[in-house]
């Protein structure tokens, strides 16, 4: 696409001129009735410089990395402290399952604190209790069918029983978790007079044959996510708290000019803003999003597209309202500030009245052109700007 048919497609704006049109690699200001556009004077050149300037960019940035590592300090302790409430689990996961023989249950006092409950229990027989498991399924509160989910059986190991839960079939080895027989199958098989009194014959725990290990796996999968996560979070953090120089803000700000100069300009525009909404406030020159774990600062003089995003909200396909958004996207990043649809307008005012070389409003075309040819994007952002710096 060439410059000529790239320019067709931005909206002609007729706009008052901005008081800071600047290049990302300039400083510009206002000069008269003109513009005067100077490279920078002062440029960061080696971490060494920037760890002696503190700005108060440097210090917002410490501030969230620092909050960054002290949230995932914290939520490694809570994994560390969680993982230690579960360690005769994982013990058992590890090392399990264990042979136990009848000498071994019988040492068995409290099973919820046997180290040993991850089992293999062998027995010359399993007489079913006739006692099952019953699945009720339901669909909007309504009952619409009944299944077997399981039976149970007792395994007969020298002259005691231990009741397991099993499937259809079954079986004289059997593994999985000793656990408190439940109260319902407990009420259901010494409901007699004759259960009642073999009722020291049998073990007071039962043997769930579920799958041990499963739950274990699941929590494995969380907890590898969970780490990747902290480590996500918590590296890049540790890196930009020790040398501030490796920031993106740091290095994208340094060819804004002085960085003195620009923090103070950003600090001070930012105690008077002319708009505040989602974690962004807007300044007469820049775009500042703050928030707890987050900062970042792009420049109105370097916006090259914005618009209005529109969000149809839908429950069961029943439109519910829409939400607002102004969508501005400059070099070195976008920012998505959500609010009404007349805060959005607002913002968007604000940015054209600030950088009238940029395209203002969304069509296919222009997303089209800017997704597939970004370069030529921004050539002719910089042909329009320079256009207008010349008249």
């Amino acid at each position: 696409m060439t410059d000529e048919a790239a320019m067709q497609i931005f909206r002609t704006c007729i706009l008052p001129e901005s008081d800071l049109l600047c290049h990302p690699a300039m400083h510009c200001k206002s000069a008269g009735d003109g513009m005067m556009c100077m490279k920078p004077d002062i440029l960061i050149k080696n971490k060494h410089e920037v760890k002696a300037m503190d700005t108060w960019i440097f210090k917002m940035n410490r501030e969230k990395s620092v909050r960054k590592l002290t949230v995932c300090a914290l939520l490694a302790v809570c994994i560390g402290l969680f993982l230690f409430t579960q360690k005769r689990y994982i013990q058992n996961f590890i090392d399990g399952p264990y042979n136990l023989s009848a000498a071994d249950l019988d040492s068995i006092r409290d099973v919820s604190q046997t180290p040993r409950y991850f089992a293999r229990v062998s027995g010359s027989k399993a007489i079913d209790t006739e006692i099952q498991k019953i699945k009720i399924s339901t669909k909007n509160g309504v009952e619409t069918g009944r299944s077997v989910a399981a039976k149970y059986y007792a395994l007969v190991i020298g002259d005691k029983f231990l009741i397991y839960e099993g499937d259809y079939t079954p079986l004289t080895t059997v593994e999985g978790a000793l656990a408190e027989m439940p109260a319902e199958v407990s009420n259901h098989l010494f409901s007699s007079r004759e259960m009642m009194d073999i009722r020291r014959q049998f073990y007071p725990f039962y043997l769930n044959t579920r799958d041990f290990r499963s739950t274990g796996y699941v929590a494995i999968v969380i907890l590898v996510c969970l780490c990747a996560f902290l480590a996500y979070i918590s590296i890049p953090a540790w890196r930009h708290l020790r040398n501030p120089a490796l920031h993106p803000l740091i290095k994208r700000s340094g060819s804004w000019g002085n960085p003195m100069l620009i923090a103070s300009a950003i600090e001070q525009q930012s105690s008077t803003p002319r708009f505040k909404a989602g974690g962004w406030t807007v300044t007469k020159e820049f775009l500042i999003k703050s928030t707890f774990f987050t900062f970042d600062i792009l420049r109105v003089c370097d916006l090259l597209w914005a618009y209005k995003k529109v969000t149809q909200h839908r429950i069961n396909f029943i439109p519910a309202g829409k939400s607002y958004a102004a969508i501005l996207i400059c070099y070195g990043g976008t920012a998505e500030i959500a609010g009404s649809e007349i805060a959005a307008d607002h913002v968007l005012s604000l940015a054209a009245a600030s950088a009238p070389w940029a395209v203002f409003g969304f069509s296919q075309e222009i997303q089209d052109f800017f997704n597939k040819s970004a370069s030529d994007f921004r050539a002719a952002i910089e042909s329009r700007k320079q256009e207008m710096l010349k008249k």
